[in-house]
């Protein structure tokens, strides 16, 4: 079997248009989201793309919404080098944003992949992987398979989550949204901010056919678990996560004194993000240095294992941090990594990441640093 590597990531998010925009602008300290309405005169923050056009966000025509969609994947696919590109589309809404006619409605979920395949001239049509926010760890579970049996020698995971009412209202109904700002693990967290992105992750076995450079900055990948335990279909459970990091941890044969840095879920929400922690409490003797990043860029839903994964990776090698600007519960007993209290480049050598998602979905990935 091959050994899998993530050798290039790329992402356009409220951060900026590319990684090294992305780090810039978390070295600035958190940016203010957007607000987007809600009936009755209310409501809630959104961070939409930055450098995309955002006047009228809720009044895209289909043609505005698919453009603005389209120039933001063509953003982040330029960077990756694969010619002909074996795709995996993770997404939790696909098109459902500029779907304004109801005839439209009918149209096979595998559209929204077509049309990108269309218009980026690809000649194979992506495989769309649609699991709520496990969608891109999944869809880098599946395409790790082919890669390591040697069938495929390239693939992209491509994460897209854009702007759309229905989830906006979805989560509202369902009283998950926070009124003003997202503060994962904090001590007045009272939900989670929605966001924008598209992130693209380059997987290959080929490593040697990167430059030096590439190779240095290349991270193999494990393993990879997912335990779905639909029992509390919009949170969190517990027995799943730990499930999860031990099949993750057994599969890359890995004591978890080997692991470095955690990535968290962690949203805002009060509960799961209490739930992620309790569980890790349960999995690790001591709980290693761990991170958030979505009080940086809100939730991405289906895309969120893509862009989180990226934005982390450019954050170790870089060594710039989300910066905390509100009170941590004390009670979770986290030690969070954050641009107050950083960790060295060179102390992240192993690192689990972890991505929760409706329906019952517990992901997670462990990937350690190419050694050269």
């Amino acid at each position: 079997m091959k050994d899998v590597f993530i050798a290039a990531y790329d992402l356009h998010s409220c951060l900026g248009e590319g990684i090294s925009e992305a780090i810039h602008t978390l070295k600035q300290g958190a940016i203010e989201p957007s607000k987007v309405d809600l009936p009755e005169g209310q409501s809630r923050p959104y961070y939409l793309l930055r450098h995309a056009p955002e006047q009228n966000i809720q009044n895209l025509s289909t043609v505005a919404w698919q453009t603005r969609t389209l120039h933001a994947v063509q953003s982040v696919t330029n960077q990756i080098a694969i010619k002909q590109p074996f795709v995996y589309l993770a997404s939790s809404s696909l098109d459902i944003g500029g779907i304004r006619d109801a005839a439209q409605m009918g149209a096979p979920q595998f559209d929204f992949g077509h049309q990108i395949a269309q218009a980026l001239k690809w000649h194979a049509q992506p495989i769309t992987v649609n699991t709520a926010c496990t969608s891109a760890f999944n869809a880098m579970g599946m395409a790790i398979h082919p890669l390591k049996a040697g069938h495929q020698d390239d693939a992209m995971i491509l994460g897209v989550e854009m702007f759309n009412d229905y989830t906006l209202f979805g989560f509202e109904a369902m009283q998950l949204l926070a009124t003003n700002a997202a503060q994962p693990l904090g001590n007045n967290r009272q939900g989670l901010v929605m966001g924008e992105a598209v992130a693209a992750l380059h997987l290959t076995t080929q490593l040697n056919a990167l430059s030096a450079k590439q190779q240095a900055k290349a991270w193999r990948i494990l393993s990879y678990a997912n335990v779905v335990n639909g029992r509390n279909p919009t949170g969190a459970t517990e027995t799943a996560l730990i499930q999860a990091c031990q099949q993750a941890l057994a599969e890359a044969d890995l004591e978890t004194k080997a692991i470095d840095l955690i990535k968290l879920q962690a949203a805002g929400s009060p509960l799961n993000d209490a739930v992620e922690i309790s569980a890790l409490h349960q999995v690790f003797d001591l709980v290693p240095p761990c991170v958030a990043l979505k009080m940086a860029m809100g939730h991405t839903l289906g895309a969120s294992g893509a862009a989180e994964t990226a934005l982390l990776l450019a954050c170790i090698d870089q060594e710039i941090w989300p910066q905390i600007d509100y009170p941590l519960d004390a009670l979770l007993n986290v030690p969070l990594v954050t641009q107050q209290t950083p960790i060295a480049s060179n102390l992240a050598q192993t690192i689990m990441l972890i991505t929760l998602g409706f329906g019952g979905g517990h992901s997670v990935l462990i990937l350690q640093r190419n050694q050269i």
